[in-house]
């Protein structure tokens, strides 16, 4: 644990070891309705920690899985957390600190994307996103459909964007608002246009790394920019 008010990214490895946990459930659709529905149970109600809508158990895409533990904070993060540890069996130790972790709008929790008049046929293609972005070599190709079709059925870019950056925040960048003045304000995008492509998004991660690197910015991982959005807003 940090004593010293400096940010902490512990929460990484435990985030990224989740979501390779998460993506094992891909294909197997009962072993995943079964395991969400346990954060309806009595168990974890009596513990204080109440989902307060998850919407239908069968359709929970893994960006709104996450979305569910990221719409808290405090405790109560870390009893959801420390509860997907035992059950999911995680190495890594439940984080103390979150800092830079975009936080999910609570109305949002269980339907991250609000998918179009309950359009559950889109929740799929949410799955297939997750998978190619977990992947240890990321399909730019596949990347950029994926990301371009989830805009056309959720009408939500940048939160797609969130969602990656949650799963893996060494690879993907977030882009909600705060990210994104933070980026206009260190001259990296001309303006906050939310609405980018896959194709944007990547080259815009390429941009950033750049500048990382050749220390235009201060920063050196997304991580440290997102901590540095929402220290500076």
């Amino acid at each position: 644990m940090n004593n010293n008010n400096e940010p902490d990214f512990s929460w990484i490895s435990f985030y990224k070891e989740l979501a390779g946990k998460v993506l094992e459930y891909k294909d197997r659709k009962e072993d995943w309705v079964k395991f969400v529905k346990t954060f309806d149970s009595v168990e974890l109600k009596s513990r204080g920690f109440v989902i307060d809508y998850l919407g239908d158990f069968e359709n929970i895409d893994p960006f709104s899985f996450f979305a569910i533990f990221n719409r808290v904070k405090g405790e109560s993060r870390k009893n959801i957390l420390y509860y997907l540890k035992m059950q999911l069996n995680l190495s890594n130790a439940v984080p103390e600190i979150y800092s830079g972790v975009p936080k999910a709008d609570p109305r949002w929790a269980g339907k991250f994307f609000n998918v179009k008049k309950n359009n559950y046929s889109d929740v799929p293609l949410l799955w297939k996103t997750f998978e190619c972005a977990a992947c240890d070599e990321l399909d730019r190709e596949k990347f950029q459909k994926y990301v371009d079709e989830v805009k056309l059925v959720t009408g939500y870019q940048y939160k797609v964007f969130t969602g990656l950056y949650w799963i893996n925040p060494d690879r993907y960048l977030p882009f909600d608002k705060k990210t994104r003045e933070y980026l206009k304000k260190l001259n990296v995008i001309a303006d906050e246009n939310e609405n980018i492509s896959g194709n944007e998004y990547l080259e815009l991660i390429e941009e950033v790394k750049s500048k990382m690197n050749s220390c235009v910015i201060r920063e050196k991982t997304f991580a440290e920019i997102s901590y540095h959005a929402y220290a500076n807003s």
